[in-house]
């Protein structure tokens, strides 16, 4: 993940040159029951995702973003609907779609190399393992310092490790839940940046879930725009911008603007 990703992203929106539909969301609504009663998350979503699409979801606070992204990662179960992944239900988590939490929640006695290998390590044999671990490290950029430990590392690089441990499982998907919201704001850029390039180079379909605008354009060749809670879809925007996004363009200011009315979200 280099820093540097202007030469490698002078271009437009990568053409999904297969259009099959990795992930389709059918009419999902979800319900939580507490002993208080009942409160409704999300109402009717539906929506598709292409295999080597860069999808990002954004709402107002409360909508249900990251109760969509857990349904679509098997972690919670819909009320009603269905989940489709190259078109089987989705019925529990999967090696296929990797989910990447806001916290890195890396094992602060393991190395980074160790929390990368740790969910492979007892399903592959030991070379696939070290062959898997070697080339998430030179994905996220960081084999220099696999043999460190997170207290060792800055938050940046902490979340690296575990975009790294979501790359060693191979999946079709990576699911990504705000995972540079804790950052300042130099840090965040520079990991947009690797983002894309990961994005380039390994051609996975993302999903990730934003309060940021700005950080969904910068990103995203489709932006889902949810409701307030209960959630739904608001409106699916395709955005046909050239990478690098120049984010003092009239083009990227005039979607930032028509998204923040659309969510009434603080820019």
């Amino acid at each position: 993940m280099s820093t540097n990703t202007n030469n490698s992203n002078k271009k437009r929106n990568p053409e999904n040159s297969n259009k099959e539909i990795l992930i389709q969301v059918n009419n999902i609504s979800k319900t939580f029951t507490s002993n208080w009663g009942k409160v409704q998350a999300l109402r009717n979503l539906t929506f598709s995702c292409h295999r080597g699409e860069f999808v990002t979801i954004v709402g107002p606070s409360g909508c249900g973003k990251t109760t969509l992204l857990r349904i679509i990662a098997g972690l919670e179960r819909q009320t009603t609907g269905e989940v489709l992944f190259k078109g089987s239900q989705v019925l529990g988590p999967g090696h296929d779609r990797a989910i990447v939490f806001q916290e890195p929640r890396l094992f602060p006695w393991l190395t980074v190399e160790q929390n990368i290998a740790f969910g492979i390590r007892d399903s592959r044999s030991k070379q696939e393992v070290e062959s898997l671990t070697d080339k998430s490290l030179a994905l996220v950029g960081l084999k220099d310092f696999r043999q460190a430990y997170p207290h060792e590392l800055s938050g940046g690089m902490a979340q690296r490790v575990a975009i790294g441990r979501a790359l060693a499982f191979e999946p079709a998907a990576l699911l990504l839940d705000e995972p540079f919201s804790s950052l300042d704001v130099s840090t965040r850029a520079r990991l947009q940046g690797e983002l894309l390039e990961l994005w380039h180079k390994t051609g996975k379909t993302i999903i990730l879930v934003t309060h940021n605008i700005a950080e969904a354009l910068v990103l995203s060749q489709k932006i889902i725009i949810m409701s307030p809670a209960p959630g739904s879809v608001k409106e699916v925007l395709a955005i046909d911008l050239p990478y690098p996004r120049e984010q003092n363009s009239p083009a990227f200011q005039e979607r930032k603007e028509y998204i923040h009315k659309n969510i009434g979200a603080k820019h």
